[in-house]
């Protein structure tokens, strides 16, 4: 079984978006981890989580996802879980 997970990250006036597509699991959280520590986040701005093209998620994944709150938490900034799927 191939695990596959696919980060692309854009900057918007409000603050950066991480789109994320394909398995959020145990084996590709790492990625996505990094990639948060990466982004430049300020005060006042709004992180987007992506999820429109997340097609599975395990609990290491919903970790990911409250790191990630605490990432913005920490810069003084919001966060969003935007196009999450509901099926």
């Amino acid at each position: 079984m191939t695990h596959l997970l696919v980060l692309r990250t854009r900057v918007t006036p409000a603050g950066p978006v991480l789109e994320l597509s394909g398995e959020l699991d145990h084996r590709t959280a790492p990625d996505a981890r990094t990639a948060l520590r990466e982004l430049d986040l300020e005060s006042g701005q709004q992180l987007v989580l992506d999820l429109g093209s997340l097609t599975f998620c395990d609990s290491t994944g919903i970790t990911v996802f409250v790191a990630a709150r605490n990432h913005a938490l920490a810069a003084g900034a919001t966060i969003v879980l935007a196009a999450y799927p509901t099926g």
